[in-house]
């Protein structure tokens, strides 16, 4: 069975083998493949528009210490500058079948703070997303925007609160309906309560990308200032080991990450001891995405309707 993917593969890369002690199973390299069929894809669409990115988290720390994947991780992630973020936005539709280009405005009720670039001929599913949800879920790497935080703590602890309550309600009402999970905690049925409030008249898509919208014009508040930091503040902005100098971006250098070449900022020394302390020093760690369900040759509608009953599929 041939995977879905442009890319011509080294031979052997998709054969089980141990790196540092761990194995990685042909189903990981495969899943491997196809995010690296997704990075050059990105890749052609930057170069073709001059958009600047840089890898980013378990990526950058992939290409400095291991030159390519850790082991363990199962996915690439890139960050770029909010204004790169939006050229590249402006030109979705350069990405054309099988790839797609989500965000929650071409995928309403993903809601992500960012965008990801999916397959849609392969699932990568997260497990608490797999059973009734209406998006997207091939297999994907994030692509997330860097936006500059104040210079003040109290002004930083403000945009904080005003953004956790503002994504709060956007999934509140845009995903409670969904019930990932199927809890019956109190907390559980009370937002469940909440989204169906809307469903009815089918409200809870608009009233979540009001909230949505807000929280993402709420991330750019402070992009014209002069602040000395960026953060990654649409995918987590309570976790201060994802603020980083703005200068670690002023330039790149480019690294080998499996049989390519990726960006990695100038300043990834800091960024990486900020992000993992000493980042040299090898712990194996698991998927900040949690448990995520991987079959690169079965389009996710698919799967994820023989195997979980996904009623939108």
């Amino acid at each position: 069975m041939n995977l879905p993917i442009k890319i011509n593969l080294p031979n052997g890369f998709l054969d089980t083998e141990e790196r540092c002690g761990y194995t990685v199973r042909h189903e990981i390299k495969a899943a491997w493949a196809v995010e690296l069929d997704l990075l050059v894809e990105l890749d052609r669409v930057c170069k073709k528009y001059e958009i600047k990115y840089f890898a980013d988290g378990g990526t950058i720390l992939g290409a400095v210490r291991h030159k390519g994947f850790i082991p363990w991780d199962d996915d690439i992630d890139i960050a770029m500058d909010r204004n790169e973020y939006i050229k590249l936005c402006k030109h979705q539709n350069e990405f054309k079948a099988p790839y797609f280009f989500q965000t929650n405005y071409t995928d309403p009720c993903s809601l992500r703070g960012h965008a990801q670039l999916r397959n849609s001929l392969t699932t990568g599913a997260l497990k608490s997303e797999a059973r009734n949800t209406p998006f997207n879920q091939g297999i994907f790497i994030d692509i997330f925007p860097l936006d500059r935080v104040p210079n003040d703590e109290l002004e930083f602890q403000k945009q904080k609160n005003t953004l956790s309550k503002l994504k709060k309600a956007a999934d509140i009402i845009g995903r409670g309906k969904y019930d990932y999970n199927f809890n019956t905690t109190v907390s559980s049925c009370v937002k469940k309560l909440i989204s169906l409030g809307f469903t009815p008249f089918g409200m809870s898509k608009y009233i979540s990308g009001y909230f949505f919208d807000k929280f993402d014009k709420e991330c750019q508040i402070y992009n014209k200032d002069d602040t000395k930091l960026i953060s990654l503040l649409s995918f987590q902005c309570t976790w201060k080991r994802l603020l980083r100098d703005r200068a670690a971006y002023d330039n790149c250098l480019m690294m080998p990450f499996e049989f390519l070449d990726i960006p990695v900022p100038i300043g990834y020394a800091d960024v990486l001891t900020n992000l993992y302390g000493d980042y040299n020093k090898i712990v194996m760690g698991n998927s900040a995405h949690g448990a995520i369900i991987f079959d690169p040759y079965t389009p996710y509608n698919k799967y994820l309707k023989e195997h979980y009953g996904n009623k939108y599929y």
